[in-house]
């Protein structure tokens, strides 16, 4: 799995995430949250995309969606955000 995450660290969501933010600037009505604070490991400074403490359950799919494993890491700001509306 370390392999895994390895490949993938080249990858810079800054684009990406300043994109979302000034999508979301022009939208009353839209919430963004942020992956970072939960996939990502500060000591490391990588991408963390599986549980080590899990036997390694991954977070993604195949197609880069969350995984079962994944939504339960965000339920908490998924529900947050739905109890807020």
């Amino acid at each position: 799995m370390k392999n895994f995450q390895k490949s993938l660290v080249a990858r810079d969501p800054e684009m990406a995430r300043l994109r979302y933010e000034k999508l979301v600037s022009e939208c009353s009505r839209c919430v963004l949250f942020d992956y970072k604070p939960y996939l990502f490991n500060e000591t490391t400074q990588t991408w963390r995309f599986y549980d080590e403490q899990q036997a390694g359950l991954t977070y993604l799919t195949d197609g880069n969606h969350l995984s079962f494993h994944g939504l339960e890491l965000i339920r908490p700001v998924i529900r947050d955000i739905c109890n807020s509306l």
